[in-house]
């Protein structure tokens, strides 16, 4: 029988059934190839992250002299790094970086000795990048975990940003405290129970037992206010600080005077706890332009001093100094009800342990009068 067929310029279509392929199976044959295809989708799954790597390209990397291991709450100012590269490893020389420091958070039982630092905000500035990094110095005042938000701009405005969390230990010495604290308690508990536990407690010890409890729960608080005093060495600039209290951050702005505004130089940025004798904030050389400005709160209420000293173009020195005190906060009395109620909590589990072992002892020496 003579079959009928349809030329193609590259294959030959029979005209036999159509349920079955008469496709050739060489690579020349028909419309789109298996291997056409294969590359089509492989080209597309190799463009669409294409666009997120781009955006992602700015790597933040945060570091610590000392390292975190080593930090402790009002110990030393620690020297903290964001380096900022790219993917392949090369330094990014221009842009910005802003930067938000957060205290850790209220802890579920015990605070810390500042209640009203804990969640807030502690710092927000914004730094230039030179040498592919930022960097600052800061005393840790609380334990606990901390947070930082970076937004970073780069020269050609590409924005990237990382959020950093770290942990800063309590010093062991207060955890050895608290632990003798606690021990010493119990102990006063236990021989207070044996000593008020007889066969016939009256009345008056039981008031006095319940009298010396009270006064373990008595607890004040000391409070103390603000003044401010400026000395500036030269006319070149003015410093400038917002009313600082305990909770809040206080806005530290400083610019330079009309007759020198347009002039660029480096500015060095101190804070200083004047009892303590220690750097509670620090920026070296850092460049500016007419003005610099941050947020910064103040975590206890002492005397600072903050200093700025700025090298403008020219050779011309400028140095201003500021003294603040800041407004201390009294805490709430709730504040006191968790460890108060702990430590108490321990004295009570004490006086149970002494009345106990006092009565459990009073049965057999009763016996032993019997049998003798």
């Amino acid at each position: 029988m003579r079959r009928d067929s349809l030329r193609f310029p590259s294959c030959k279509l029979s005209s036999g059934p159509r349920h079955a392929s008469q496709f050739s199976p060489s690579l020349s044959c028909g419309p789109l190839s298996l291997s056409y295809i294969a590359g089509f989708f492989f080209l597309i799954s190799f463009l669409l992250p294409c666009p997120h790597l781009e955006a992602q390209e700015t790597v933040l990397q945060l570091q610590t002299v000392p390292p975190l291991a080593q930090v402790r709450p009002f110990s030393k100012a620690v020297t903290m790094i964001v380096l900022v590269t790219r993917r392949d490893g090369t330094l990014i020389e221009n842009g910005w970086i802003q930067l938000r420091l957060d205290a850790p958070r209220p802890g579920r039982f015990f605070s810390t000795d500042f209640p009203f630092v804990e969640g807030s905000q502690l710092l927000d500035i914004r730094l230039p990048i030179q040498q592919g990094k930022v960097q600052w110095q800061y005393l840790f005042a609380i334990r606990g975990q901390y947070q930082i938000e970076t937004e970073t701009v780069n020269a050609n405005s590409k924005k990237s940003g990382k959020v950093f969390r770290f942990t800063v230990r309590e010093h062991e010495k207060k955890w050895i405290f608290l632990g003798l604290l606690t021990l010493g308690l119990f102990l006063l508990g236990f021989f207070a129970g044996r000593l008020f536990t007889g066969a016939k407690l009256n009345g008056k010890a039981n008031n006095a037992l319940g009298f010396s409890l009270l006064l373990l729960g008595l607890i004040f608080w000391n409070g103390r206010t603000t003044a401010q005093e400026n000395k500036t060495e030269k006319d070149l600039a003015r410093l400038e600080i917002d009313a600082a209290t305990v909770g809040r951050p206080a806005r530290i702005r400083w610019s330079l005077i009309d007759s020198a505004v347009g002039k660029a130089g480096h500015l060095t940025l101190k804070i200083v706890h004047l009892e303590k004798g220690k750097t509670a904030f620090a920026v070296n050389k850092i460049p500016v332009v007419n003005e610099f400005s941050m947020e910064f709160q103040f975590t206890d209420g002492d005397e600072y001093r903050v200093e700025a000293i700025a090298d403008i173009n020219g050779g011309e020195l400028s140095r201003s100094e500021k003294t603040v005190s800041v407004i201390s906060i009294e805490p709430l009395p709730s504040a006191a009800i968790s460890p108060i109620g702990f430590f108490l909590g321990v004295i009570c589990v004490g006086l149970w342990a002494g009345r106990w072992s006092r009565r459990a002892a009073a049965p057999s020496r009763a016996t032993f009068h019997i049998e003798g």
